[in-house]
């Protein structure tokens, strides 16, 4: 089974269990909203193939946009859509398709069927790729827990859905228990594959749908960014950063996997087969490259002297510019006088960069004191606005004394 005509028997699942429930005497006229011609096409195929669904709808498509895909010509028109909002039909519901936007504020009245409404339910999606696999109605129904979950996260298009639900069906035929298939079809949303991610649930947390939704994120937020070449924090990871992590941690990534990464970071960044072929290596044996990124600690004397290399270089004289290399070489954690002087003198220009800014305020003043006794707090800003000329170090002494008391 395709990914097309999974979504075809869906759709087809979708108009029965809505003709079904549907007890007025009117014909019901449902829209094919922003689908693709071949999901548009499969989805009057699968209608046409259920003998008994078929007598119940008549479909009428644009030849102009489904004419090629084998369909019979009594389900083609050349008429535009807005042609059928009320047109006669013998049969209890009409098919239709919107194929362009200089229709669609004419079209509201028909019952849409898109991304939105199939994704609604999962539970058609699970009965229709689990027919014939050996899986129990309980591991059914962590499947769909798992699809809820998941597209609570994130919506996905109808395709890329479809094929992680097909390519768990087939790590199932290939004897994967349903928690692990689920893993091992990541790839299909552009994660990496992780067969045992899904391993830590059991037979009473896997029946909750926020134990899914919990997991997906986080597979999707902290890892599936990795294979576009970002980070977590959406920053973008450069070759040179790539290749350089690599080549401190591939003694113990599998020497068979170094081509597959080498490919991948010689790649451009984005969704392409190389980030597809990373995708289906196990992540626990990729992730390596990734943890190599990690970045070196927070180097206050060099963060600032780089924020000088960029401005007018008689911002700083020679001997602030040598107290900066003495911070940046010893680093201490808390400030002393000749910091405090350095600070009086350029926190103005270190505002140009707030950042920047705020680490020099935490190096210079300390952890903010958090009270909530008012008055205490109202001293605490009192003496600080009259101590200016007091050292920082004794200034924090100070305000810890009176805190104590």
């Amino acid at each position: 089974m395709t990914s097309d005509q999974l979504i075809g028997k869906v759709a087809a699942c979708y108009v029965r269990d809505r003709l079904t429930e549907d007890d007025s005497t009117g014909v019901a006229r449902y829209l094919l909203d922003c689908l693709t011609a071949e999901q548009t096409a499969a989805i009057a195929k699968a209608i046409l193939e259920d003998s008994s669904l078929a007598q119940l709808v008549e479909i009428k498509l644009p030849v102009h946009f489904v004419g090629n895909h084998g369909l019979p010509p009594t389900v083609l028109t050349d008429e535009r859509t807005t042609y059928f909002r009320n047109a006669a039909c013998e049969k209890s519901a009409l098919l239709v398709a919107n194929t362009g936007d200089d229709e669609e504020q004419s079209l509201k009245e028909l019952v849409p069927i898109g991304a939105q409404q199939l994704q609604a339910h999962p539970e058609l999606w699970v009965n229709l790729a689990a027919e014939g696999l050996p899986i129990t109605d309980q591991h059914q129904n962590w499947w769909v827990k798992a699809l809820q979950g998941l597209l609570e996260v994130r919506s996905f298009a109808l395709d890329r859905l479809a094929d992680y639900i097909l390519q768990t069906r087939q790590a199932i035929e290939e004897g994967q228990p349903i928690l692990f298939a689920l893993g091992v079809a990541f790839p299909a949303l552009h994660v990496p594959k992780d067969s045992a991610f899904f391993c830590n649930l059991n037979d009473k947390t896997a029946g909750h749908l926020s134990k899914w939704k919990t997991l997906y994120a986080q597979a999707i937020k902290r890892r599936a960014c990795y294979l576009v070449k970002q980070t977590p924090s959406q920053a973008l990871l450069l070759g040179e950063d790539l290749l350089g992590s690599f080549d401190k941690v591939q003694d113990i990534i599998p020497e068979n996997l170094h081509p597959t990464i080498k490919t991948f970071i010689q790649a451009d960044s984005g969704w392409n087969k190389e980030a597809a072929d990373l995708a289906g290596c196990e992540w626990e044996l990729v992730k390596p490259l990734f943890d190599g990124l990690k970045r070196e600690q927070f180097n206050l004397g060099k963060a600032t002297l780089e924020f000088y290399d960029e401005r007018d270089a008689d911002l700083l004289t020679a001997d602030e510019r040598d107290y900066l290399a003495r911070l940046r070489d010893n680093k201490r954690s808390e400030a002393q006088d000749e910091d405090e002087d350095f600070y009086r003198q350029h926190r103005n220009e270190l505002k140009e960069q707030p950042a920047l800014k705020a680490r020099w305020d935490r190096f210079i003043f300390g952890t903010p004191i958090e009270t909530e006794d008012f008055l205490l707090g109202i001293a605490l800003c009192l003496e600080w606005l009259f101590d200016q000329d007091m050292p920082s170090s004794k200034r924090r002494l100070k305000i810890t004394c009176d805190r104590r008391t």
